[in-house]
């Protein structure tokens, strides 16, 4: 789940670990508690709680993990704007809370427009999705397609498609739903008019969740959409890697996390693979997280390897080598085998990718490692 040592410590062998703990050392979150408010394009017919209001000037970082590389989505005046050119680009926000239990999400969408005439790639969409860690998903979406205006919903069960359901779309603006009760997932859409059950998924995933807005922007031509809120009903969590601190570091956290940032910081990101490494690790930082929530051994093992190593991290920041033994390259990649059995296959790649890094000599150099047989 989430590829815990990170990689480069993580490519260090701290790989999973370290790295990811040296990532994600960060404060419990407040919990967004905002009512429902303001002129919507479609009233809300239920009492919620507003996840995200988009009313500051920039998309908040404390509530989202943010993939907009082509900075197609920004925010003013209240909103949440997606716009394109460029074409054949995609960009996404994850809550970087988790959902638990029987939830319930709704996205307003407003001014949806588009004047693609190819849809090669895909369709030119907004969409709302729930995530689970094992990378099982489902999602409804608004776009442009082939066939013209629709809402498509649709999910993957362990690489499976579920099988989509189409329905044509009339107006620019409206609300996205999806209602999760025990293993039933249902996704709606309301034109103005009231909500219209679409897709009903059984027998899919029960455990935590988190919430995706994604958008792409088409083959070609135009596009443009924009958000007012997004809310969810339900249980939410705050972030989970406190908890992942208290349960491998121990009483040492405090003193551990400043070293593993330190290597970060001060290492890991003035080279271009830790940079890298840094960058991707943040993107799986749920799933690591979870995996070790949900396995006392591993979190047990991930412990034990870590921490004959911090000491030798710690002369490495300051400028000294530190010497790595075939011995301990060996646990490490016994730990990430260890992940990987729990990993998305995203997650798998990123711990192949370190594996394959931690045997070659002038990598871990570069880092300060140095690699003895």
């Amino acid at each position: 789940m989430k590829r815990l040592l990170l990689q480069l410590i993580l490519a260090s062998v701290l790989f999973l670990t370290a790295f990811f703990m040296a990532n994600f050392a960060f404060a419990e979150l407040p919990i967004p508690n905002a009512p429902v408010h303001g002129e919507n394009a479609v009233k809300v017919l239920q009492i919620a709680t507003v996840y995200d209001d988009f009313d500051d000037a920039n998309i908040n970082s404390t509530l989202w993990d943010i993939d907009n590389p082509a900075g197609i989505f920004s925010q003013s005046g209240g909103l949440l704007n997606a716009d394109g050119p460029p074409n054949l680009t995609y960009a996404d926000l994850r809550s970087k809370y988790i959902f638990r239990g029987d939830v319930e999400f709704v996205l307003d969408y407003r001014d949806f427009q588009s004047t693609a005439t190819i849809f090669t790639e895909s369709c030119p969409q907004i969409w709302l999705q729930v995530e689970h860690s094992s990378g099982n998903f489902i999602y409804i979406f608004r776009g442009l397609c082939t066939g013209g205006h629709t809402f498509a919903s649709n999910g993957k069960m362990n690489d499976l498609s579920l099988g989509g359901v189409w329905s044509s779309a009339s107006s620019g603006s409206g609300l996205l739903k999806i209602s999760r009760t025990g293993s039933t997932i249902t996704t709606y859409y309301n034109e103005g008019t009231g909500w219209v059950a679409h897709g009903t998924f059984t027998g899919v995933f029960t455990g935590d969740v988190i919430v995706q807005i994604a958008v792409y922007t088409g083959d070609n031509g135009t596009f443009h959409v924009s958000s007012d809120w997004i809310t969810y009903e339900g249980q939410l969590i705050k972030a989970r890697w406190p908890e992942v601190y208290d349960s491998v570091l121990g009483e040492s956290k405090e003193n551990d996390i400043k070293v593993l940032r330190s290597f970060r910081d001060k290492v890991l990101v003035k080279k271009p693979d830790g940079e890298r490494y840094v960058r991707q690790l943040y993107r799986d930082s749920f799933e690591v997280a979870l995996i070790l929530l949900l396995n006392p051994e591993l979190r047990v093992l991930t412990a034990e390897v870590l921490e004959p190593l911090l000491p030798r991290i710690q002369s490495v920041i300051k400028g000294e080598e530190m010497i790595l033994y075939e011995t301990e390259i060996e646990k490490i990649k016994a730990l990430l085998d260890d992940f990987a059995e729990e990993a998305t296959p995203q997650l798998r790649g990123l711990i192949w990718q370190v594996k394959r890094d931690l045997d070659r000599e002038r990598f871990l150099k570069q880092f300060g490692i140095i690699l003895e047989k």
